[in-house]
């Protein structure tokens, strides 16, 4: 469930306006935790994961490798359930295997890879991993209009 704003974020979340509409982040890269309680932890705060697609993605891409912090790999809003083949995001929209922010020769779909990473072993592109490691990880809350 996303949160109702009227016109600014609350002060741990910075504004971020893309052409697809306008949302609130915040990025944590020294509390690396598991996909399921960074996730538990953005949706306790009225938000999401980070959902990865064409209009937030390159943003991210550039935020992530420019803010190094102690995790080294970033949870976002992607995932499969196992022994699912195919990734959605925490939305329900579709992750196709093409989407082009995926790393070299990813998903790879290992059998206990079912959580996506922001990675700087890929280019900080998306890689899918293990959802027990710990990582640093994106929240979102997007605006309602």
């Amino acid at each position: 469930m996303f949160s109702n704003f009227n016109s600014e974020c609350s002060s741990e979340y910075t504004l971020y306006s893309t052409k697809c509409g306008e949302f609130c982040y915040r990025f944590d890269n020294k509390n690396c935790i598991s996909w399921t309680a960074a996730r538990t932890t953005c949706q306790g705060e009225g938000g999401e994961l980070l959902e990865p697609d064409v209009c937030t993605y390159p943003f991210f891409h550039g935020l992530v490798r420019e803010n190094r912090g102690t995790c080294a790999d970033t949870w976002i809003g992607g995932f499969r359930d196992l022994p699912m083949l195919n990734y959605t995001t925490v939305r329900g929209n579709p992750l196709p295997d093409n989407f082009q922010w995926w790393g070299s020769n990813q998903p790879s779909k290992r059998n206990t890879q079912a959580c996506v990473e922001m990675t700087p072993g890929r280019g900080f592109l998306m890689n899918d991993d293990e959802c027990a490691d710990l990582n640093g990880y994106i929240c979102q809350k997007y605006f309602k209009h």
